[in-house]
């Protein structure tokens, strides 16, 4: 997603799911990130940009195997490969 020209990264689902990860990301990246907000029983969990590449980051360093597809978005995003 984009918005005001800085790229984002949107999840949507359930309030468990939503704070499960938000608990998992600011265990990652070492720092709290904005809370969810709420319609009806759908939460949304937005990143910024820069959260959503460290994220990436962390869930690819020392992966040995991973998709081509995989590889290939996450040079789009600009990230170094570690081959």
């Amino acid at each position: 997603m984009e918005k005001n020209g800085e790229r984002s990264l949107k999840l949507i689902g359930s309030y468990p799911s939503i704070i499960q990860f938000k608990a998992f990301v600011e265990k990652a990246i070492g720092r709290p990130i904005i809370t969810s907000r709420q319609k009806n029983l759908i939460y949304e969990l937005t990143l910024s940009e820069q959260v959503a590449l460290r994220l990436v980051e962390i869930l690819y360093e020392n992966c040995s195997i991973a998709l081509d597809c995989k590889l290939e978005s996450k040079a789009d995003l600009g990230l170094p490969n570690d081959d």
